[in-house]
């Protein structure tokens, strides 16, 4: 009984987190943003000083505690500059877009060259890029629209599995 609780209580934390992400996606990523900034502040801290008790200071304890300076600086950059930061990750994720969706087209035009005649994996690939390049370029919201078809798609895979856990 306590396994199917806890599988009610999950499918009822997905379906509202996805209305979340539907209602205010904005949010949602500064939000996250800044709790991974504030974790790595918190880590890199709590790094520096477990070092700086151990009063061991060789080069490569040392190294490593410039390297936790360095996560706890991110660690503020990314508390008081998330919209940069988002837009950062636009930019990284609509590269890797564009990346497969050239390697997509590659592979489309190599069995195209082969004999194989179809062009519904060309203009796929095409599709592809273009999300991508949307994304890095911020056209249209679509870094908000990914963000609501991901509640969406959470708001129906909860709705479905509530269903489902019920029905049985």
């Amino acid at each position: 009984m306590a396994k199917k609780l806890g599988s009610y209580v999950s499918l009822v934390v997905m379906f509202a987190l996805g209305l979340v992400l539907i209602l205010n996606p904005y949010w949602v990523v500064n939000t996250g943003i800044k709790l991974v900034g504030i974790a790595l502040i918190l880590y890199g801290l709590g790094a520096v000083i477990s070092t700086l008790m151990q009063h061991d200071f060789k080069l490569t304890v040392t190294a490593g505690m410039i390297g936790n300076i360095l996560i706890a600086v991110l660690g503020v950059v990314m508390l008081f500059n998330a919209p940069a930061i988002s837009h950062l990750f636009n930019v990284f994720f609509g590269v890797i877009i564009v990346l497969h969706g050239a390697s997509i087209l590659l592979d489309a035009l190599n069995k195209k060259d082969s004999g194989n005649n179809g062009i519904i994996p060309v203009i796929i690939a095409g599709i592809i890029i273009l999300f991508g390049i949307l994304l890095i370029v911020r056209v249209f919201g679509i870094d908000t629209m990914m963000i609501r078809v991901a509640g969406i798609i959470m708001l129906f895979n909860a709705a479905l599995g509530l269903w489902v856990a019920l029905k049985n």
